[in-house]
């Protein structure tokens, strides 16, 4: 899948409200690399919240999209 679809993606779930994990992208578009996504979304200006939660006694990065 292309990354630019990819990108396409995982912003459209952020902007629906959706919390976005590692696995999660990896499930949407087979995205392995989702922290390269996030930091391209920040440098075009989506300010975009990072939470560390545990799942399953594992610590993830789970993304969500600060609406203005």
């Amino acid at each position: 899948m292309e990354k630019e679809t990819q990108t396409k993606i995982i912003l459209e779930r952020l902007q629906d409200g959706d919390k976005v994990t590692a696995l999660s992208a990896f499930k949407m578009c087979g995205s392995l690399r989702l922290s390269s996504i996030i930091f391209n979304l920040r440098e075009r200006g989506y300010n975009i919240h990072i939470e560390m939660v545990t799942r399953n006694k594992k610590r993830i990065a789970e993304y969500s999209l600060i609406q203005k």
